[in-house]
């Protein structure tokens, strides 16, 4: 569990198929504490401890999967604790290593500049708060970063790979070596902190 942080999210699949999301509040050697969202209280209060859960983790290092048990079922502030199980199965579906952040981004879409906050970025794409655009999948759109976190402003362009809820993930494209390396050089300079932020 070298890989996770605190706010990773993460995704747990009990041995019945049920789906669980959840996001890592607290670590301790191999036990890792989950707030369970909302939406999963009624599954996850179904748990029982030993019980066995594949679980996905978000990671900067890409999606890491492991088996754990259960060793503390839901309490009363939604967090259950699940222990690390020998049988590791890790996945690394990721070519670019990314970290959590939180600064201001300008979006160009459609002729109309929108201003919206990050969730994740890598060399190869970001992932930013929806703020209700409606975006599409291919979309294409123009980002613009800020001087304040990367010395001078540029821009790039950036193709809608993915729509959730409330994030959009952004492939880069045509992104120049020059612009590349800013975004390696943040990342690389955030990836071994905590992922409570940037």
């Amino acid at each position: 569990m070298d890989e996770i942080r605190i706010n990773n999210t993460v995704k747990m699949q009990t041995r019945t198929g049920a789906e669980i999301k959840g996001k890592v509040c607290a670590l301790q050697y191999d036990r890792v504490a989950i707030i369970i969202d909302i939406h999963y209280r009624d599954i996850a209060n179904q748990l029982q401890e030993l019980d066995n859960l594949k679980i996905t983790a978000d990671t900067h290092f890409g999606a890491k999967t492991m088996i754990s048990s259960v060793i503390s079922t839901m309490n009363d502030k939604n967090i259950i604790v699940v222990e690390n199980s020998k049988a590791i199965e890790v996945e690394q579906k990721r070519k670019y290593v990314r970290v959590v952040c939180n600064f201001d981004i300008k979006i160009n879409f459609n002729n109309n500049e929108y201003r919206t906050k990050t969730k994740n970025i890598s060399a190869g794409g970001i992932a930013f708060e929806k703020n209700n655009i409606d975006y599409k999948l291919n979309d294409d759109i123009k980002i613009n970063f800020p001087k304040e976190i990367f010395d001078n402003e540029f821009e790039c362009s950036a193709k809608i790979i993915k729509i959730n809820d409330d994030t959009i993930v952004a492939e880069f494209n045509n992104i120049n070596e020059y612009n590349e390396s800013k975004i390696m050089k943040y990342v690389f300079k955030n990836v071994s902190k905590s992922s409570t932020g940037c």
